[in-house]
């Protein structure tokens, strides 16, 4: 397995986590009532979770299109630093409502 490919299976494991913790998101959505103040505002973390979500998606993309010969260690290491960065962003909006 090439290192690319390595670090692809990485990122997708941390995708899928995300998407996971958001799922919890949503069952919390759905124990309050519509229109309630706190419905509302598991909605608005929710759509921000899921823009950090694309964001790591899309470089996760990059990756993809890259061939093995050019995504060598430094590259390795300049998308790892991206998308965690990414990552610590949408665990700061968890944080926020304390949702794990």
């Amino acid at each position: 397995m090439s290192i690319r490919d390595e670090f692809i299976k990485e990122i997708e494991d941390k995708v899928k986590g995300l998407e996971d913790r958001i799922g919890r998101v949503n069952e919390k959505i759905e124990e309050f009532k519509e229109d309630s103040k706190e419905r509302l505002e598991y909605e608005e973390l929710k759509d921000e979770l899921e823009i950090k979500l694309v964001e790591i998606k899309e470089k996760l993309a990059e990756v993809k299109g890259l061939s093995d010969l050019s995504f060598d260690g430094s590259v390795k290491v300049d998308y790892n630093n991206v998308i965690n960065t990414l990552v610590v962003g949408f665990e700061s909006i968890l944080e926020r409502k304390t949702i794990y």
